[in-house]
């Protein structure tokens, strides 16, 4: 029996990531694929006083997860990008890894496509445009760079 394929979205905790999951969903399901959603929380966040603020964002992103059909994951590490790679590296262990999807960056020298790319050569790297508006399913198309 084949592994069965997955797409994975890293999301982070902002209310307008339902547009990367949202737009997750079509990709994958263009691909025949399963889609994971993926988020990295501090643990030293986790005190501070946007708890609430970041619970209710964290309920509604898991609203948008049950709207689509996609399970979503939520890891505590002071080192968000090296628990994206192992989390990454043990899913593409036991499936086969399609793609990883991710909204463009606030900070592009954070370097976290580019390590994504390195790190996973075989799989695609989608980056869902600021300007993408979330109001329906977002074409293929219109996010996969050839």
């Amino acid at each position: 029996m084949g592994r069965s394929k997955i797409f994975i979205a890293c999301v982070t905790c902002q209310q307008s990531c339902g547009r990367i999951i949202r737009a997750a969903k079509a990709i994958a399901e263009n691909c025949g694929a399963k889609l994971e959603v993926l988020s990295v929380l501090s643990e030293t966040g986790l005190v501070n006083s946007e708890y609430d603020e970041n619970l209710a964002v964290f309920d509604y992103l898991h609203g948008v997860c049950g709207e689509v059909g996609a399970d979503m994951t939520i890891l505590y590490s002071e080192s968000p990008s090296g628990a994206v790679l192992k989390y990454i590296k043990k899913k593409s262990a036991r499936h086969s890894l399609e793609g990883i999807i991710a909204g463009e960056p606030e900070i592009k020298e954070t370097g976290f496509i580019e390590e994504l790319s390195e790190k996973f050569p075989q799989s695609k790297i989608i980056v869902i445009p600021k300007s993408y508006d979330s109001g329906g399913l977002m074409p293929v198309s219109s996010v996969m760079q050839p």
